[in-house]
């Protein structure tokens, strides 16, 4: 298996069935962002792209949740 492949397994294993409880920090969720957008980057095959899609809307999120409400004005 190549090094690409362990790598869209491992987003996948961290985000492909959900977020994780607790949410991480803003700063590791940027730093996750970052990554699997550089994997769908590489444009892998349809089985993996559609899967890091939902990792990647998983983790903005994510990202989202931790707005404060002063700042959504909700």
């Amino acid at each position: 298996m190549d090094r690409l492949t362990l790598e869209i397994n491992e987003a996948l294993r961290r985000w492909g069935d959900g977020m994780p409880n607790p949410i991480p920090p803003e700063a590791q969720l940027a730093a996750e962002w970052d990554w699997v957008c550089g994997l769908l980057a590489t444009n892998p095959p349809d089985y993996q792209a559609g899967p890091l899609t939902t990792a990647r809307n998983r983790i903005g999120q994510a990202r989202r949740m931790l707005i404060p409400q002063a700042v959504t004005g909700f």
